[in-house]
């Protein structure tokens, strides 16, 4: 059985994710999304797991060059306990 991830994990790959968003700002990233971040990296929680799992989702769907495999295991590491539960 696996175990949810701690706040701790989610809240440093969604910092991550965040950087990386806001470094390479692509097109169809934009304040919502960014808001939707700060705000789920206030608030934490479950908050922040749906947040990070959207900004996932996108980053797969769009799948820009500088979205590194090492980015995208770090966050199927933290969001694969979530997706056995």
């Amino acid at each position: 059985m696996h175990s949810a991830p701690k706040s701790a994990e989610l809240a440093a790959a969604l910092r991550e994710i965040h950087g990386l968003l806001e470094s390479y700002a692509p097109t169809w990233y934009t304040g919502v999304h960014e808001r939707r971040i700060v705000k789920a990296l206030n608030g934490g929680g479950e908050r922040a797991a749906a947040v990070l799992t959207e900004m996932y989702k996108l980053l797969n769907d769009y799948a820009p060059a500088w979205y590194t495999k090492k980015e995208y295991e770090k966050v199927k590491q933290v969001l694969g306990p979530m997706k056995k539960r």
